[in-house]
């Protein structure tokens, strides 16, 4: 038996077996030990909800900032602000289409055009308060490992500055806070793909929907976090081709506004594997 679709999510041709799951990344990962019924609806089924305004916001500021790095490796300029605006607008409205317009995209209670300024704004601010520090010598890297059991584990670092630290740019809603950059495991993940210890800097922008705001916390990873995370891939990889997926109820994960399957989910159906 298999789930049935809600309204607007769809499905598309997508491995249907452990087997079929060739790599996993840090996202994969995260998904697996949220709730590994959710990752086998997502993975497996690959069930695929539309997508809301924050991933659209953070796709297109993610594309402005990459885009004026990029040139920045050789010019060790920063192009001007009106460019890379432009360039978020351009990848901001390019996903929107690209999604099936904008009556296909979950606005948080906004719309397209609040969307959109949030994004220029928040590009904004990262160009006039952390780009002007920043010197990379890597953008947008990928990177592989290759998990025991063959499968591989890949991931993208949106940039490596010539002093080795690795960055992150982020958009949210609230502050992020030192605790929470301390514990967080996508520097663990990156650390492991570069296979040493790394300094890691997490550049925010901040939209709370009535005041925007950056900030910007340096963290680290030793040896022991690249041990940590090396062995939760292999768990991981090993749990999925297990086929096993029980459901993890206890969180805030496990409910009908955050989580697509829940219906089908708690009326006792589950992914169809192979």
């Amino acid at each position: 038996m298999t789930i049935e679709l809600p309204d607007g999510y769809t499905k598309p041709t997508y491995p249907r077996t452990p087997a079929d799951v060739d790599h996993i990344s840090h996202s994969s990962i995260s998904t697996f030990l949220r709730c590994p019924r959710q990752w086998a609806f997502a993975y497996l089924e690959g069930l695929r909800r539309p997508p809301g305004v924050a991933l659209i916001k953070g796709s297109a500021v993610d594309k402005g900032l990459s885009f004026n790095l990029e040139q920045k490796i050789a010019s060790r300029v920063d192009l001007p602000k009106s460019d890379v605006l432009e360039v978020t607008e351009d990848a901001f409205r390019a996903d929107v289409d690209r999604n099936g317009g904008h009556s296909e995209i979950d606005w948080n209670g906004g719309n397209m055009a609040k969307g959109l300024d949030s994004a220029i704004g928040l590009t904004d601010l990262h160009m006039t308060r952390h780009a002007p520090h920043i010197q990379p010598s890597h953008v947008q890297l990928e990177l592989h490992r290759t998990l025991p059991d063959g499968r591989d584990f890949v991931g993208h670092l949106d940039f490596i500055e010539e002093s080795g630290v690795v960055g992150d740019w982020k958009t949210g809603g609230k502050r992020m806070g030192q605790s929470a950059a301390d514990s967080d495991q996508q520097p663990h993940a990156y650390a492991y793909l570069l296979d040493r210890p790394i300094d890691f800097t997490f550049y925010r922008a901040i939209d709370t929907g009535t005041r925007r705001d950056t900030e910007v916390l340096t963290t680290g990873r030793d040896n022991v976090a690249v041990a940590w995370y090396e062995e939760s891939a292999k768990e991981v990889s090993a749990a999925i081709n297990s086929g096993i997926f029980p459901p993890n109820t206890n969180g805030w994960h496990c409910s009908p506004k955050f989580c697509g399957f829940y219906a089908g989910c708690m009326s006792g159906q589950k992914p169809q594997i192979g």
